[in-house]
C-alpha cells in the first residue's frame, strides 16, 4: 500500500512540557486507522499535528503521496471533537457555503444528507442544534467533497448507538481509495472497524500498533479481577510476575492464555474473592500504561 503519512520521532512541547513524545508511525492509503487513549492522552494533539494545525517541536512529519502539507490539506476532510461553525447561519446556508468552497452543489449530495438525517434540520439555525446534530453537519462538510483522507476526532461522541452503527455501515464504510483516521472513546468501534490501532498515553505511543489479526491474538483470553482488600500481588512472586493493572478498588490480572488455569488455581490458594471476564482492547491498553 502507498504511504499517506509518515511520522518519525515527533515531539511537541509547550512551556517545556511534552504533550507528544517520540511518536513514530506510518499510515497507508485505503486503511482505517484508529488512535485510542484515555482523556488527555494526546489523541487530539496528534491529530492537530497531522493536519498541520500544530507544528512539531522536533522530529518529522511527511506526506509521501501528496508531497507536502498544502496538497495533503487539499485532499483532506476533518471533523473536530467540537464543531465550530457560524451560529447564526441556517444549516442549508452552511452546507451551501462549504459546497461552494469545495466546488460542489450540496444538493447533489442528497445521499449523504439522508444518511446523516439532515433533511429535517436544514432550516434551523446552527446555534439551535444539539451537539449530535452539530456533529452531523460537521460530518457532511468533511465527506461531501469525497477527499482521499478523512480525519475524525471523536466523530460519534454525541450520537446515539443506533446512529453510530448506521454511520459505520454507510458514511464511514471502508473504501479502497480512502484513508480514514479516527480517535474515539468507543473502544468497540475500533475493535470492529479499524484495520490497525495505535494506543497513546501521556503523549507517548504504548504497546504495539495492532492489525486485525494482532487484535485477536492480543486480547483473546481472560482477565482476573481481584479486590485490593483480598490480595497483595507482591506476596507471591508468581502472581507479581503476571501482567496486571489496577484502579482504586481492584487489581486486573492478564495471564497468558496457555497459563490461565494455572494462574486461577494459584489465586484460589490466596483468595476466593475474585471474578473472571473476557479481555478487551481497553485491558490491553491498561496493561501497557
Amino acid at each position: 500500500m502507498e504511504l499517506i503519512i509518515k511520522i518519525q520521532n515527533l515531539n511537541y512541547k509547550v512551556d517545556e512540557k511534552f504533550l507528544l513524545r517520540d511518536i513514530s508511525l506510518d499510515i497507508q492509503a485505503g486503511e482505517t486507522f484508529a488512535i485510542l487513549g484515555s482523556n488527555g492522552a494526546g489523541k487530539s494533539t496528534l491529530i492537530d499535528q497531522i493536519t498541520g494545525d500544530l507544528s512539531p517541536s522536533s522530529g518529522s512529519l511527511e506526506y509521501p503521496k501528496h508531497q507536502n502539507l498544502k496538497t495533503f490539506k487539499n485532499n483532506l476532510g476533518i471533523v473536530y471533537d467540537s464543531t465550530p461553525f457560524y451560529p447564526m447561519l441556517k444549516v442549508k446556508e452552511i452546507l451551501n457555503l462549504f459546497g461552494r468552497i469545495y466546488g460542489i452543489r450540496y444538493q447533489d449530495r442528497m445521499d449523504l444528507i439522508e444518511q446523516l438525517q439532515l433533511t429535517e434540520i436544514m432550516n434551523r439555525l446552527f446555534s439551535k442544534l444539539s451537539k449530535g446534530e452539530r456533529k452531523k453537519v460537521g460530518l457532511f462538510i468533511a465527506f461531501c467533497h469525497e477527499p482521499a483522507v478523512i480525519m475524525l476526532d471523536e466523530p460519534t461522541g454525541e450520537l446515539d448507538p443506533l446512529m453510530r452503527d448506521k454511520l459505520w455501515k454507510s458514511v464511514f464504510k471502508k473504501q479502497e481509495n480512502r484513508c480514514l483516521i479516527f480517535s474515539t472513546h468507543h473502544w468497540e468501534e475500533a475493535y470492529k472497524y479499524a484495520d490497525r490501532i495505535a494506543f497513546i498515553s501521556k503523549g507517548m505511543l504504548v504497546g504495539d500498533i495492532l492489525s486485525k489479526s494482532d487484535i485477536s491474538a492480543k486480547i483473546d483470553g481472560k482477565k482476573v479481577i481481584i479486590s485490593k482488600q483480598a490480595i497483595d500481588p507482591h506476596a507471591d512472586s508468581r502472581i507479581a510476575e503476571t501482567q496486571f493493572s489496577q484502579d482504586e478498588a481492584n487489581y486486573y490480572f492478564y495471564p497468558e492464555q496457555q497459563h490461565e488455569k494455572e494462574f486461577i488455581n494459584l489465586i484460589t490458594q490466596h483468595t476466593l474473592n475474585f471474578s473472571i471476564e473476557e479481555k478487551s482492547l481497553e485491558d490491553y491498553y491498561k496493561a501497557h500504561i
